[in-house]
């Protein structure tokens, strides 16, 4: 099976079919004890500090996570290592002959990674929701406790046109008579998200603070000490967020995929280099607002480089009528990288902003 040739996600989503390919696997997935974590933004970073946090405990964590930056394997790890190639093929082996026609690549990767967790008989298994929460397919699973980390406009072509029918799809993952945590700070999502939790007659906690507030919450919920938190936090790398991957000049990577994680690393740049001038290269996936993201990206930099991701992505051509002018267009990466260096002075501040495939391409330059 070539994973590059499966679509990313099912064209009429529908969890029971990963819950019926599970069953005819004897995958005894309904055994394990979940944390199933969803938002807009922050949920990869979530799951990563919940299951450090966990590790940290003493306890065998399986952490689910997509997309990956380079390998597929980075999105199926036991105790923070990545599955290898030789048993995620044994998996893939096991797997393909069973899947209906239209399968795609995340409904695979969550079938294998629940398999996986299943035959390491980890003691909790934490999943990142791949696209909304209700007809995702890691919501196949029948118990959890769940993280919402916020709500934002987003994949509104699938989850709905507002905040409160996206509200309703994410709070989509809270099981019956279960726990659920939020850090959603809108009252009026807050309530669509209550609404929800008390249908399922399960109980929701409002959490005032970022991520890791939310982490520490729940881990606290799964019994783990606090000296466990605090060493769980220590460790965790999740990497490419505001990340440095060059020091001279300083280059700073950031996966920011849509205005409200963009929006976020505005302030954080603003702050952190208010009088430095900023190059920045850019690009944009398909499926992106990017008539919205990219002049926020355009405030930033005093000077903007256009590229364009191998994987899924947009034209630097349909990207340049919301930059300013003087916007170098160059498709390739490689060559938008040098260009970026050759234009960087010493107290120049190089930003890499335009989601998540684009920015791990670019960062692979400078490895």
């Amino acid at each position: 099976m070539n994973l590059d040739q499966l679509p990313r996600f099912p064209d009429q989503p529908d969890p029971n079919r990963v819950r019926s390919i599970l069953e005819q696997l004897a995958c005894p997935f309904t055994q394990l004890n979940y944390v199933h974590v969803t938002g807009t933004n922050g949920k990869g970073s979530t799951a990563a500090m919940v299951a450090a946090m966990a590790q940290a405990s003493g306890q065998t964590v399986g952490l689910f996570t997509s997309p990956h930056l380079w390998k597929y394997n980075e999105r199926i790890k036991l105790n923070g290592v990545d599955i290898s190639d030789a048993v995620l093929q044994q998996y893939l082996d096991r797997v393909e002959p069973l899947l209906p026609a239209g399968s795609c690549l995340f409904e695979v990767m969550t079938i294998i990674a629940l398999c996986y967790f299943c035959d390491q008989q980890v003691d909790v298994a934490v999943l990142e929701v791949g696209l909304g929460g209700r007809l995702d397919p890691t919501n196949s699973i029948p118990h959890n406790i769940a993280l919402i980390t916020n709500v934002g406009l987003e994949h509104q072509e699938l989850l709905g046109a507002t905040l409160a029918e996206i509200a309703r799809e994410k709070a989509g993952i809270i099981k019956p008579q279960s726990v659920c945590f939020t850090t959603e700070p809108d009252p009026a999502v807050r309530a669509v998200i209550q609404a929800v939790a008390d249908k399922q007659q399960a109980k929701l906690h409002y959490i005032d603070g970022d991520n890791g507030a939310l982490a520490t919450a729940c881990a606290r919920q799964l019994g783990i000490s606090d000296q466990a938190i605090q060493q769980g936090l220590a460790t965790v790398h999740w990497p490419l967020r505001f990340e440095t991957i060059h020091t001279h000049p300083l280059v700073i990577a950031d996966i920011a995929h849509n205005p409200h994680g963009l929006a976020y690393v505005q302030q954080h740049i603003r702050t952190a280099f208010p009088d430095r001038r900023k190059i920045i290269v850019t690009g944009c996936a398909q499926g992106r607002p990017y008539q919205v993201m990219m002049p926020m990206i355009a405030e930033l930099g005093d000077t903007i480089i256009v590229t364009q991701s191998k994987r899924n992505g947009m034209p630097v051509e349909q990207l340049a009528p919301y930059l300013p002018p003087t916007s170098y267009l160059i498709p390739d990466i490689q060559q938008a990288v040098q260009q970026a260096m050759a234009l960087a002075q010493p107290n120049d501040v190089v930003l890499i902003l335009g989601g998540i495939y684009l920015t791990a391409e670019v960062t692979a330059c400078y490895n």
